[in-house]
């Protein structure tokens, strides 16, 4: 519209602004501030594989899943994403593992779970 001249310069500027600002704050501060008041986000864990399934241990407490209760798994390039159901699921970042660890847990996934 602007480049059409059916509006003038200063609301295209305002609503650019405003839709940029909007973005900002979708993409960097909102996900920033959830993190910082979210203590879930904040515990160290231990992730154990075995052949009975996936445990994590964490400061707060420990929990367990057995292989069956994996529906799939997701790779993205900072994380694994472990599904139990289509909403609920496990974030396990690759930076915490090493390169022999890594491909070790790669290959017990794509054993004992499906990707998608």
């Amino acid at each position: 519209l602007f480049y059409l001249k059916k509006i003038r310069p200063e609301p295209f500027f305002l609503g650019s602004v405003l839709w940029i600002a909007i973005m900002i704050t979708y993409w960097f501060a909102l996900p920033q501030m959830i993190y910082r008041k979210s203590s879930t986000f904040q515990h160290k864990f231990i992730v154990h594989i075995n052949d009975s399934g996936l445990q994590i241990d964490a400061e707060i407490g420990h929990n367990s899943w057995p292989w069956e209760s994996i529906t799939h798994y997701v790779e993205s390039p900072n994380f694994y994403h472990i599904y139990f159901n289509p909403t609920n699921f496990f974030l396990i970042p690759k930076y915490a593992m090493d390169t022999e660890t890594l491909k070790s847990f790669v290959a017990i996934l794509q054993q004992r779970v499906q990707k998608k």
